[in-house]
């Protein structure tokens, strides 16, 4: 005998087993379609969760692009000065090159000429010398 019946109640038909498939099918509908919407409800806030990732992202690079070109202008400006001062030692050092190529030639023709000593002194104006003074 069931428990049921020993209390004392009525007996409940056993349902059906066509029933109880039924049951089971639309349990497992309602659980599918449960799991469906709880996941799809994570996947939206994932997405939603990466989307704004990928605007924080976008507008940090956006930031960071900006301050490498204000950067690179500014290394390209401080290039530019520093070519020019290069260019222009470059024409102060080639200026003085030739200034003294031109003191050597100078020097060499003074040198080589016959009684150059004193056409050097000569042409820097009297040498006291001590047997001139009386």
């Amino acid at each position: 005998m069931s428990a049921e019946r020993d209390r004392g109640g009525p007996t409940r038909p056993r349902p059906s087993p066509l029933r109880t498939l039924v049951a089971l099918a639309v349990g497992f509908m309602v659980a599918s379609l449960l799991i469906l919407f709880v996941s799809g409800a994570g996947g939206r806030g994932f997405a939603a969760d990466r989307l704004s990732r990928a605007q924080e992202i976008e507008t940090r690079e956006a930031h960071l692009y900006r301050q490498l070109a204000d950067r690179d202008a500014v290394l390209e400006s401080q290039r530019r000065i520093y070519m020019e001062r290069f260019r222009r030692l470059e024409a102060h050092i080639r200026q003085k090159e030739q200034e003294i190529a031109t003191l050597r030639a100078r020097l060499a023709t003074i040198t080589s000429s016959p009684g150059g000593a004193r056409t050097v002194g000569v042409a820097q104006g009297p040498i006291d010398r001590p047997d001139d003074v009386d």
